[in-house]
């Protein structure tokens, strides 16, 4: 009778007590309130920067961080995602050593790769500006690969709150020091350096966060009990289906970057480079936050035996309700509100943006999918599916760039492509999902 009796006396403070007393609720709150002031800082200091450098400049600087994607999506061969699976300590603490020194080597290869190709590929790309500055690829891809470990030892811990510090400070390095190097010298060359250096900035200050108040032991050069093989036997969905993905889903993202340049030259680049970085702010506001809370979840109840699909649903539903207003206020206003912040230059960019939300909205709300792909094991499905989205979305964007010869034409058959792929994907990971728990922890593939 009490039961029945508080269901229905529920006033709305009752309800705001027990959402800001529920650990998920105050997770995403944690991260989502530092990312909020991270982005207010962005979008202030945004504007500074088109002026002072241009949409050449930009353009350029996508190229450039389109490549570096290339690299980090297989710097550490995903192995660090794994760190929030295991139950015990010591298995999480050996994935970290052996993720490290996936790291070391691959960063030494790619380096010794670049200083010989270098020149052919800023030809083929058509960004021989950058000169020697390319080498700092394989750099700035080691710093995201400790980035990538730290970040994961983060989340497995719950340490939510360390993420909205990372996210202001992120912000004031990258954008900050991008003004500022903009008023004393505004050459390209500062762009790439200190978007190279930005991962390094993040990975220091969550470490330095982790190390004093809970005292982890990385174990990055200290033996383990977890043999090598053993881990990546037991693993090995990351570095053979995992890895491959990420690689290709880099390219699928790369491409329209890469395309726009070769057919349109780096202007061109630079309004899509600048309309994908505003319209993916409440991606990064409340889309990684409510991911990143939900991924140890479905962990934890994939280990408990518990359902999965229940928890995908809600977190699917969250980000559905989130994102709904603002993409929609992106979708109709974006001209206009790039004409307004950026300047009237930049209206190109707006028009972009229109279609392309159709696009990172759906992206935004497959997050907690391609999270549950990765608990339930089928990350070689997932692979397959990446390699069929990348085949059409580079057919559709040469049909617009070579046959209509028209950069939005493009655009809008890539955005509008890339909304249907991320539907599908949502409804096929549904069915998985309720398969897998289904067959107790089956396999799904």
């Amino acid at each position: 009778m009490k039961k029945i009796y508080s269901l229905i006396h529920v006033t709305p403070s009752s309800k705001i007590k027990y959402l800001m007393n529920n650990f998920i609720v105050r997770s995403v709150m944690k991260v989502a309130s530092g990312t909020a002031f991270a982005q207010i800082i962005a979008l202030l200091l945004i504007p500074f920067i088109t002026k002072v450098y241009g949409a050449e400049s930009y353009g350029i600087m996508g190229v450039y961080l389109s490549t570096l994607a290339l690299l980090t999506s297989i710097v550490a061969l995903t192995l660090p995602r794994a760190i929030v699976l295991p139950e015990k300590r010591e298995e999480a603490q050996a994935i970290t050593a052996v993720s490290f020194k996936i790291i070391i080597s691959m960063t030494i290869l790619s380096f010794i790769i670049l200083i010989f190709t270098k020149n052919k590929i800023m030809t083929l790309l058509g960004i021989e500006t950058i000169g020697n500055w390319i080498l700092l690829v394989p750099i700035a891809a080691f710093f995201s690969g400790i980035l990538q470990i730290t970040q994961q030892w983060a989340i497995r811990e719950n340490q939510f709150g360390i993420f909205a510090k990372t996210a202001v400070y992120q912000s004031l390095y990258n954008y900050g020091g991008k003004v500022l190097t903009g008023w004393i010298t505004p050459i390209t060359a500062n762009l790439i350096i200190i978007s190279s250096i930005v991962d390094l900035l993040r990975a220091n200050t969550i470490m330095f966060s982790l190390k004093h108040r809970m005292d982890i032991n990385f174990g990055f050069f200290q033996k383990n009990q977890w043999k090598n093989r053993r881990l990546l036997k037991k693993y090995k969905n990351f570095p053979l289906y995992q890895a491959p993905e990420e690689f290709i889903d880099a390219i699928s993202q790369g491409i329209p970057v890469i395309i726009l340049t070769v057919f349109f030259g780096p202007m061109s680049a630079g309004f899509y480079t600048l309309s994908r970085m505003v319209i993916s702010t409440p991606s990064s506001l409340l889309g990684n936050a409510i991911n990143d809370v939900y991924y140890p979840r479905l962990a934890q109840a994939k280990q408990n035996n518990e359902p999965i699909r229940p928890i995908l649903i809600k977190a699917t539903k969250a980000l559905i309700l989130v994102g709904a207003f603002p993409y929609t206020v992106f979708f109709i206003f974006s001209p206009l509100i790039f004409e307004i912040i950026f300047g009237e230059e930049w209206r190109t960019a707006g028009e972009y943006s229109r279609w392309l939300v159709l696009w990172i909205y759906m992206m935004f709300v497959n997050g907690p999918s391609v999270k549950a792909l990765i608990v339930i094991g089928a990350q070689k499905w997932s692979l397959k599916f990446t390699i069929i989205t990348l085949i059409f979305r580079l057919m559709l964007l040469i049909i617009g760039a070579a046959y209509f010869k028209d950069e939005l034409i493009a655009i809008i058959l890539f955005a509008v492509l890339g909304f249907i792929i991320n539907i599908t994907l949502i409804l096929q990971t549904f069915i998985k999902v309720r398969k897998f728990d289904e067959s107790k922890g089956g396999d799904i593939d």
